[in-house]
């Protein structure tokens, strides 16, 4: 519900962007290997799925449910961002698809 709120323009603090960065990797480090995406693929075969795949990660913790992972798009997008608190994410990256997957680290 941060993010959510950051995106109607409630400034974030240091605090609160890293604590969205380390729950959104988390949970994408959980479902990529946990969730069928495509269900087309003919490796993932046929049978009953699960619509949504179990929030429990490994180690402990809950993982953000799978429709609020788009929010990153929602907060990015938004017109209300305050431009006075700390972005959790380099909105010109998540915006562009041709740069998905730039970490900052190269």
């Amino acid at each position: 519900f941060i993010l959510a709120s950051a995106a109607t323009g409630m400034p974030l603090t240091s605090e609160e962007a890293r604590l969205i960065q380390e729950q959104y990797t988390a949970s994408a480090l959980h479902y990529v290997d946990k969730v069928d995406w495509d269900w087309w693929d003919p490796a993932v075969g046929d049978g009953t799925k699960r619509f949504e795949p179990s929030r429990d990660m490994e180690g402990g913790g809950v993982a953000i449910r799978v429709p609020e992972l788009p929010y990153l798009f929602e907060y990015c997008a938004s017109p209300y961002r305050s431009n006075n608190g700390v972005s959790p994410v380099n909105c010109d990256v998540v915006l562009d698809p041709d740069r998905w997957g730039e970490t900052g680290l190269e």
